[in-house]
């Protein structure tokens, strides 16, 4: 997808900025750039915290611009530059819930397809198997698919399997998902039956939506 305009613009003045004061990292938590999907590879705490100083500078400074012509200019250009601060943290932030919302919602149905599955196949070679199946009927959008697979690539279907759900679960946010992943590995580990588990947690998740829903409604 194309980036916004403003992202298109900000970005190369930050990343000079972010270059030049590598301390600006501290000011940023990489978890909150995980959290929104983004790889801190691609763009780092620094730049991020260079955006925010970027951001207000120029609307002060606009707002200095403008006070010859209109008096009340820089009065405006203030809380605005604040605003301008703030805004590229909290655009990570709502891309973090975004995607925490979406992990929610997409879990439950996942579960159920990977019960009946997991009967004949295991657990982990259903897993796989559903989120392969889920990505490409989705054509890639369904993102607990999508992290799954990932976890896949990077640990495999063997006794990693379970701390690679933990950790896709951290990098989301999502307790949901690292409860499960924590009943899953002691399951395996006492002998408990892993469809107790899964029935367990699906009914658990769909309870949880329900009354959120209702008090939505109320």
């Amino acid at each position: 997808a194309e980036r916004p305009w403003w992202e298109r613009i900000l970005a190369p003045v930050a990343s000079r900025l972010a270059a030049r004061m590598p301390a600006l990292a501290s000011q940023v938590s990489e978890r909150d750039i995980v959290r929104a999907g983004i790889d801190p590879a691609t763009l780092t705490p620094a730049e991020v915290y260079a955006a925010k100083l970027v951001l207000a500078i120029a609307i002060l400074g606009i707002g200095l611009a403008l006070t010859p012509l209109f008096g009340f200019a820089l009065i405006v250009a203030l809380p605005l530059a604040f605003v301008g601060y703030i805004f590229p943290t909290e655009y990570l932030g709502s891309l973090g819930k975004r995607r925490k919302a979406q992990l929610s919602r997409e879990l439950p149905d996942f579960l159920a397809l990977v019960r009946p599955l997991a009967e004949r196949k295991g657990l982990e070679q259903a897993i796989a198997a559903v989120a392969d199946e889920l990505h490409a009927a989705s054509n890639g959008e369904n993102l607990l698919a999508r992290q799954v697979r990932s976890a896949v690539a990077a640990y495999g279907t063997g006794t990693e399997f379970y701390r690679a759900l933990s950790d896709v679960a951290a990098a989301s946010d999502v307790e949901e998902l690292d409860e499960l992943a924590s009943g899953l590995g002691q399951a395996r580990r006492t002998g408990k039956g892993v469809s107790d588990v899964l029935t367990e947690h699906e009914r658990s998740l769909r309870e949880a939506e329900r009354n959120r829903l209702l008090g939505t409604a109320s």
